[in-house]
This record gives structure tokens, C-alpha cells and sequence, in this order.
């Protein structure tokens, strides 16, 4: 049982261990992956908010919404900054950290453009911005293709990591299944081996006891063991002893040593108080008998010494007949 146990344990150990290393893939997952998808995905949206805030600030014409509009563009071009920076934190490789510092490049060329559109703009000199909008056309083209690329490059990353988490729930399935088969033989095995040990050992006491019932004391029962069976061979042996230690009293008595000494085990021992009650009365009765036959013994010698006085006396009364005839 200890040994089902003990596999049982690592079964739930690997479990855990396993869980937290899934959990860690997730968190990694999900700072790595998700959360730069969704800041190369901020950085997009605001970056097009920022061009839409641009065109309306061409469209406006009170100056004073213009100066709103490019003030809300300016806005959104800081979003953008900040949202770069916050894909810092998700690198997930030397790879992914430069083809990111490629996407800001890209984006810092197309913020200082539009910085400088929005400063125009903020003068009032649309014709001037209106050309340099224009120029921005390829920059803005190659940032949104950049922005595009880093997308694809941190699905192909979650992907990546989703088939290696799959192979390692794989993995672990397959490690726990064998570690659970192994213990479920095991304890199969360690079961098997205990009922057939204490079926032997159970047969072996049954014996004995049947032999014991029948008065044959020269029984033995196994009691190497300390579980219950090793205490049931002890407490047969320890019989086994009290009956011989019993029956040699008996015999010695039987023999007509009645000096044989019984020791009864306590008060509640019925046959050890029983021989020695009976020794103990055999050797009054012994004692009665010998007194009795020495007064008996007294009692003839009186007898003689009487019968001899009389047939003195009836020898002289004879003689002194004779002398008077």
C-alpha cells in the first residue's frame, strides 16, 4: 500500500507540475502573443484615426474646428507612440524585437510626416499640406504593410506555441496514464500478495487451532509478521505454552508429585486456579490420610500392649486355680 501510495503521489505531482507549466504557456501565450497582437493592432488604429482627423482638419473650414481636429490628431498619433512602447513588453525572441524595431521605424517616419502635415494644417496653409500628404503616400503604404506583417508574425508565434502546448498535453497525458497504469498494477499486485498471505496464514491458525481442539499441543504458528496475523500466531503460541506449562502440572500431579507447583496467569484463570485448587487439596487430603493412619498405628500398639497384660493376668488366674485343686 505504500508503494500504490507513493505512485499515486507522483501521479499527482506530475499533474500539478504539468498544470502549472500549461498555465505558464498560457500566461506566456498570452503576453507574447495576444497582448502584441493587440498593441501592433492599437498602434494601427490609431495611426488611421489619426489620418481620419487629418482629413476631416482639410474639410473643416472654421479655423477653429480645424485647430480641434488637429489637436484630436495629435491625440491619437501619441496613442499610437504609447502603443508601440507597450509592444516592448511582449518579445518573445531577438527575432520578434527587431522585426518590431523595422514596424516603428516605419511608423516614427509616418508620425513625423503627419506631425508636420498637422502643423501646417494648424497654420491654415492646406496647400502646403495637401503636398505633403502626399508624399506620405508610399510611407503610409509600406507602416500599414509592416503593421500587416507583425500580425501575421505574432499569429504564426501563437500558433507555434499552441502545437507545443498541444504536444506537451500530449505528453503529460501519456506520462500519467503510464505512471496510473503502473500503479494500478502494482496495487493489483501488492493486493493479490496480501490475500493470498493472509488466506495462508488464516489456513495455518484454522489448523492449528482444530489440532489444539482435538488436545495435540505440538501446533506452530508463523508470527514473523507484526501485522494482525503475526499478533493471531503470537497469541496461538502463547497458548500453546500456557497449555503444555498446564498439562505438565496435571502429569507431575498424575506421577503423584503433588510438590508440583501451578502458576495460574491471574484471577480470571479458570484452569491454572482449578489444578492449583487441586493440588492444594490433594496434599491436605494426603496429610489427613497420614495423620489418621499414624493414630491407627497408635491405637494397635495400645491393643497389644492390652492383649499382652491380659494374657498374663490369665496365666497367673490359671495358675493360682491349679494350686488350690
Amino acid at each position: 500500500f505504500v508503494v500504490v501510495l507513493a505512485l499515486m503521489a507522483v501521479v499527482a505531482a506530475m499533474g500539478i507540475i504539468q498544470l502549472n507549466k500549461a498555465a505558464d504557456r498560457s500566461a506566456a501565450m498570452y503576453r507574447e502573443n495576444v497582448l502584441g497582437v493587440q498593441f501592433a493592432l492599437d498602434t494601427n488604429v490609431n495611426m488611421i484615426a489619426s489620418a481620419r482627423e487629418e482629413k476631416r482638419a482639410f474639410l473643416a473650414a472654421d479655423p477653429a474646428q480645424r485647430t480641434t481636429l488637429v489637436a484630436q490628431a495629435r491625440t491619437e498619433l501619441k496613442k499610437a507612440e504609447e502603443a508601440m512602447a507597450a509592444y516592448h513588453e511582449t518579445f518573445a525572441s531577438a527575432a520578434d524585437e527587431e522585426q518590431w524595431a523595422a514596424v516603428e521605424a516605419m511608423v516614427e517616419k509616418v508620425i513625423t510626416a503627419r506631425t508636420g502635415v498637422l502643423d501646417l494644417l494648424e497654420k491654415g496653409d492646406l496647400v502646403q499640406a495637401a503636398t505633403a500628404t502626399a508624399t506620405m503616400t508610399a510611407d503610409v503604404t509600406a507602416m500599414n504593410e509592416a503593421l500587416d506583417e507583425a500580425g501575421h508574425f505574432n499569429s504564426e508565434i501563437a500558433m507555434g506555441s499552441r502545437d507545443a502546448a498541444r504536444a506537451s498535453a500530449g505528453s503529460s497525458r501519456n506520462l500519467l496514464l503510464g505512471i496510473s497504469a503502473v500503479a494500478a498494477v502494482a496495487g493489483l499486485g501488492i493486493g493479490i500478495w496480501l490475500a493470498r498471505s493472509i488466506s495462508g496464514s488464516a489456513s495455518h491458525a484454522a489448523a492449528a487451532a482444530i489440532s489444539l481442539s482435538k488436545g495435540d499441543l505440538n501446533v506452530s504458528v508463523n508470527a514473523s509478521s507484526s501485522d494482525e496475523m503475526g499478533d493471531l500466531g503470537r497469541a496461538f503460541h502463547e497458548m500453546t505454552v500456557y497449555l503444555k506449562e498446564m498439562v505438565g502440572a496435571a502429569a507431575e500431579v498424575a506421577s503423584g508429585n503433588l510438590a508440583a507447583e501451578v502458576h495460574p496467569r491471574g484471577s480470571s484463570d479458570a484452569l491454572g486456579n482449578a489444578l492449583q485448587s487441586m493440588v492444594t487439596n490433594l496434599n491436605e487430603l494426603v496429610g489427613t490420610v497420614k495423620t489418621n493412619a499414624t493414630s491407627i498405628l497408635s491405637a494397635s500398639q495400645q491393643l497389644e500392649e492390652s492383649s499382652g497384660q491380659m494374657a498374663s493376668a490369665t496365666g497367673q488366674i490359671a495358675s493360682a486355680i491349679n494350686e488350690v485343686t
